[in-house]
């Protein structure tokens, strides 16, 4: 496994040696492109990404797990830190259970893309095709909830196992129960990437900017729920947007694409609701970011590409530079049986 780098050795990421290129404990360069971020607190946190990588926050340090899924993973989840959840490319989903990670089978092999939970009992997986996947805990097996759509699904998040909300193309927002899902009106087309709620009357909802709508110049998609409707809010960037996490009402980070497209040049990938407006908070961070989830101490992670992980501290971007990684010594090789001598 791979040290990446601990809280006191980070430092701007305006440096040029920000981490994008990790090293194995062989010595091998491998890129981190990182598509989402979970955790259960300060000193536990997962981030997945391509290549079927997994880091693991121990809270000092980010880790490369040895374990490397067979496929890119997109979305990742945790209840606890012997319960974990990650899932990715053609329908693979692994589990973490506080030992080693494992795959599981889902029944499916397109792309899933989110996976959230209300519970270590009550766990929910979205995907390309309008696939929606619960665990049943009972029967320990995934099995299919009737989404009504055939769309891709990118976001999940909820309030509870009756209250789970999955967003993706053509402004699709659904909200599920257990046995059945029903869609909320969003007003617009745009596909929808993220969501999080607060509560059952106050969430958000964000995604691409909706040009067929909007023209060219459109801002990104950002919707608020008002426990009645999904009410369309200013986002303060033109960049789609790809994730959004709060700590509460007023504590709210959306994440997203580094495209240049606000016309003043300005970089917005990163804004935040402050409990009257959203308003960029991208100030040296140069990538672009996946994910978003903080761990309720005011440490907000971010990841993504060209910093792979960022964190937001003492109100700044911070990054884990290369520099300060720590690399471990390899395992030791495997012991033949048929060179041990005889006693």
């Amino acid at each position: 496994m791979l040290a990446l780098g601990a809280c006191s050795q980070r430092r701007a990421v305006e440096a040029r040696d920000v981490l994008s290129l990790a090293t194995d404990e062989r010595g091998r360069f491998v890129r981190l492109q990182l598509r989402d971020v979970w955790g259960t607190g300060a000193a536990r946190a997962w981030a997945v990404g391509d290549d079927g990588r997994i880091v693991r926050w121990s809270g000092a340090l980010w880790v490369l797990e040895r374990f490397r899924a067979p496929v890119g993973l997109h979305g990742v989840w945790a209840s606890s830190n012997d319960d974990a959840w990650a899932v990715g490319e053609r329908g693979v989903i692994v589990h973490w259970d506080g030992t080693s990670w494992s795959q599981v089978a889902s029944g499916v092999t397109v792309a899933l893309h989110s996976v959230w939970g209300a519970s270590r009992e009550s766990v929910v997986v979205a995907g390309d095709g309008g696939v929606i996947l619960r665990w049943d805990a009972a029967q320990g097996a995934f099995v299919r909830l009737a989404s009504g759509v055939d769309g891709a699904l990118f976001g999940v998040s909820g309030t509870g196992a009756e209250d789970v909300w999955v967003v993706g193309v053509r402004g699709t927002v659904l909200r599920c129960g257990r046995a059945s899902c029903r869609a909320v009106a969003s007003g617009t087309t745009a596909t929808l990437r993220g969501v999080w709620l607060a509560s059952a009357t106050d969430g958000w909802v964000v995604g691409e900017p909706d040009e067929a709508t909007d023209g060219p110049l459109a801002n990104a998609a950002m919707l608020r729920w008002n426990g009645t409707t999904l009410v369309r809010v200013e986002s303060a960037t033109h960049e789609p947007l790809l994730d959004v996490w709060g700590s509460g009402v007023s504590d709210v980070w959306a994440v997203g694409h580094n495209f240049g497209r606000n016309y003043d040049g300005a970089r917005r990938q990163i804004v935040h609701w402050d409990g009257n407006a959203w308003a960029a908070r991208s100030a040296g961070a140069s990538g672009w970011y996946a994910g978003v989830w903080g761990d309720g101490s005011g440490r907000v992670w971010a990841v993504g590409c060209c910093e792979a992980i960022i964190v937001w501290e003492n109100a700044a971007w911070m990054g884990v530079t290369r520099g300060s990684m720590l690399i471990p010594p390899p395992p030791p090789p495997p012991v033949d049986s048929r060179l041990m001598k005889r006693r």
